[in-house]
């Protein structure tokens, strides 16, 4: 399995991160699977991915590797927030291009009332999955594909 979307954006206040990158040491943060669950899959790809970049960085000796196929790299990203709670469902897929005004979520209340509709801002690539939300949750982090 390959990664979904590569994000290489700059150092965040207040992070380890950032504070890692502040002394030149290069680091990694890695978001995988649901928030709430424990995915065996994403765990053991995501180790591998590491791997990879310990030996590209010369940190570990090079295996042969599997060709990781298409990768998105982003530069920059953004989480968008719910402005309410509710049941949640997010529209789109891992690494979908979205554009301008294409839904990406849809809120509802506990009735199974539709209480908002969420679209993208502009055209950007991305995806989370939470089934509830309370005011201010995340709930899609889009991607600026570089």
């Amino acid at each position: 399995m390959a990664p979904q979307i590569i994000l290489h954006s700059p150092d965040v206040d207040g992070t380890l991160r950032g504070a890692a990158q502040s002394m030149g040491i290069c680091s990694f943060t890695v978001e995988i699977g649901d928030p709430q669950r424990h995915q065996e899959t994403y765990v053991r790809s995501t180790r591998l991915g590491l791997q990879e970049a310990l030996e590209s960085l010369g940190l570990l000796d090079d295996i042969s590797d599997p060709d990781p196929g298409d990768i998105v790299e982003c530069r920059r990203s953004y989480w968008i927030h719910s402005d309410r709670g509710g049941v949640l469902s997010v529209l789109v897929d891992v690494a979908q291009p979205l554009k301008k005004g294409e839904p990406i979520a849809v809120l509802h209340n506990i009735w199974g009332d539709l209480a908002r509709e969420y679209v993208a801002p502009e055209d950007r690539i991305g995806h989370s999955v939470n089934p509830t939300a309370r005011a201010g949750s995340r709930m899609v982090h889009l991607g600026i594909v570089s």
